[in-house]
């Protein structure tokens, strides 16, 4: 069976293999570092962001907006330059979460529009 097959047969509503357990992961460890996660590179969890929260799997969208929340969070306790990096990064995303046609991804987003204002 192709690549092309695997997706096909795997839809939105179930999970994505250990994506969204491993995003999960990566949440709980950026809300352990806290305000400090200002001083750490953030870019490659940017990119994992921006494709995340266009994925085609919701548990896999929502868990994203989830993440940026909490990078939102941290970074309103401990503004600094690189605050405007990831909002520039994640902020278009918002607008997509918000049109998401899941529940579950509107509201993460909009919890992620309410904490960035």
């Amino acid at each position: 069976m192709t690549d092309d097959q695997n997706l096909k047969k795997m839809h939105d509503t179930e999970g994505w293999k250990s994506l969204d357990t491993s995003m999960s992961c990566l949440k709980s460890l950026i809300e352990a570092i806290g305000t400090n996660v200002m001083s750490i590179d953030l870019s490659k969890v940017l990119e994992i962001l921006v494709r995340s929260a266009q994925h085609i799997n919701r548990f896999v969208k929502e868990i994203a907006y989830q993440m940026i929340n909490v990078i939102f969070e941290a970074a309103r306790e401990n503004p600094s330059d690189k605050y405007k990096e990831i909002y520039q990064a994640t902020v278009p995303l918002i607008s997509i979460g918000l049109t998401d046609t899941w529940p579950q991804v509107r509201l993460a987003a909009s919890i992620c529009a309410r904490t960035f204002y």
